[in-house]
């Protein structure tokens, strides 16, 4: 292949953020996309979010590029949207056609290495249009792109089945926690605020980070159903940063930590290997009183994850406010009766966390056979 570049075939759009006042739910102006949060397999998907502050557009066919947390990923869109500043558009020439383009990108998301930001990795238009693009006639465009499609059809079919799956033993762990948690004769009631010593978010100014230490900062995106997760992607702090947030945000030995913030609804019980850690306001901490176990605390904000998230408000982000979760009702039997519900449901979970695993295994495995194809056509 003759080596080339993304500028020789394609125009870079820079996406740019409108302002947001402009935001809304209800349809006005554009659809509207921040980042990849909406990217499928090869084209992105509907937005809940519009701007009636149209900055920069991308057109059907157009490739889009992450450009900031994470870097490199790509969809194509196939309609008219507006792109902010997380986004760019990548739109061929003609003779050049967008899924060669999309899957030459593929290859290398990889090794694209953005600029370290005080915030987040990311890259500009200019180092964008540098990126390689081997220059190949229309005809041998077209066979690429037909090979990788077929192949590539079949192993988001092996994905898909192994989704489905994983879908349907969560459907089945939530209809256990419906069946087991809804309240039975003699179970008691009462506010969240009043069921725990402790109710409150983390820090609402995230110190600096540094580049490692053993002092973590978890967000939302580090909080999975009963697991602690991702740690790859953690802000590490300074001991004197951690002692500042911690008088805060002490996090101890079987506290109930809940995502408020973004994606909304996921907890975990923390464990004494888990610690030290403090958090970002996007997560919620709690301490049940003695007569709640936490794990039984736990299960029971799984089993109302979807009232927390029609109670979130917010257009950009949603989220749900400390004075929203201490209204939430909270209904219990006996310590006793807890803990065996808190046993049955535990066994549940382990059979779909087992499920899960497999599930993180064979999408491993399918991403690396379309690294493999496309290896052996890009190189």
């Amino acid at each position: 292949m003759k080596e080339g570049k993304i500028k020789d075939s394609c125009v870079v759009i820079a996406g740019q953020s409108p302002k947001g006042t402009s935001y809304n739910e209800i349809g006005n102006g554009m659809e509207f996309h921040q980042g990849k949060k909406a990217f499928g397999e090869i084209f992105i998907q509907p937005s809940n979010v519009w701007t009636t502050e149209i900055t920069k557009i991308a057109e059907p066919s157009d490739i889009l590029m992450s450009v900031r947390a994470p870097v490199g990923p790509t969809n194509i869109t196939e309609r008219r949207i507006c792109i902010g500043r997380g986004l760019a558009a990548i739109r061929c020439r003609e003779g050049v056609l967008h899924k060669y383009v999309l899957y030459a990108l593929k290859y290398i998301e990889s090794k694209i290495v953005g600029n370290d930001g005080a915030v987040f990795n990311s890259i500009n238009k200019t180092q964008i249009e540098e990126l390689p693009l081997p220059k190949v006639s229309l005809s041998e465009q077209q066979r690429i792109v037909e090979l990788l499609d077929a192949e590539f059809a079949k192993i988001d079919a092996i994905k898909a089945n192994a989704d489905q799956q994983l879908k349907d033993a969560k459907v089945l762990f939530q209809a256990a926690l419906k069946d087991v948690l809804t309240p039975k004769e003699g179970w008691e009631e009462n506010k969240l605020g009043k069921c725990v010593d402790k109710l409150s978010d983390g820090s609402h100014n995230p110190p600096k980070g540094v580049k490692e230490s053993e002092y973590i900062m978890l967000s939302s995106r580090n909080i999975g159903d009963d697991c602690i997760q991702d740690l790859d992607n953690v802000r590490f702090l300074t001991q004197t940063d951690f002692e500042l947030e911690n008088k805060r945000t002490l996090a101890r030995a079987n506290d109930v930590v809940l995502t408020i913030v973004g994606t909304i609804g996921r907890c975990a019980v923390l464990k004494e290997s888990d610690l030290p850690v403090t958090l970002q306001r996007s997560v919620a901490i709690m301490s049940p009183k003695d007569y709640l176990d936490s794990r039984f605390m736990m299960y029971y904000l799984m089993s109302i994850s979807n009232t927390l998230q029609k109670e979130a408000q917010g257009v950009a982000q949603k989220g749900i406010y400390l004075n929203q979760l201490k209204k939430i009702i909270v209904r219990y039997p006996s310590l006793i009766k807890q803990r065996e519900i808190v046993a049955y449901l535990d066994i549940i979970s382990q059979k779909v966390n087992s499920l899960q695993s497999n599930y993180n295994q064979t999408i491993t495995l399918c991403n690396d056979l379309k690294q493999a194809f496309l290896k052996s056509i890009f190189e």
